[in-house]
């Protein structure tokens, strides 16, 4: 397939409202990113990940609070949850991000 067909058949997907990224594989593709990304520890201060429908996305929040926070440096960057955005139509992520202070 041409990336011009692809291109075409995702349109299609749009138009008709197919849902490719169900809610149980956008919740799988958001806690691989984030394990691959910063690893299993750092992944395990983001459970649970809060999944909401957000229309033609999915919107994954973790769930990292100020105390998830190891470090005693207070200098040290902390980091807050994660967000993802998936689109449902063809998984494509259109938003990672993380807060930091």
């Amino acid at each position: 397939m041409s990336d011009v067909e692809g291109y075409i058949c995702m349109l299609g997907y749009e138009a008709f409202g197919t849902v490719i990224a169900k809610k149980e594989l956008a919740l799988v593709m958001a806690e691989y990113i984030v394990k691959d990304i910063f690893g299993e520890d750092d992944f395990k201060t983001q459970l649970p990940f809060k999944i909401e429908d957000g229309g033609d996305r999915w919107i994954i929040n973790g769930s990292r609070k100020d105390e998830d926070n190891s470090s005693d440096d207070p200098l040290a960057i902390k980091t807050g949850p994660v967000t993802i955005v998936i689109r449902k139509a063809n998984c494509q992520v259109l938003k990672f991000s993380q807060m930091a202070w």
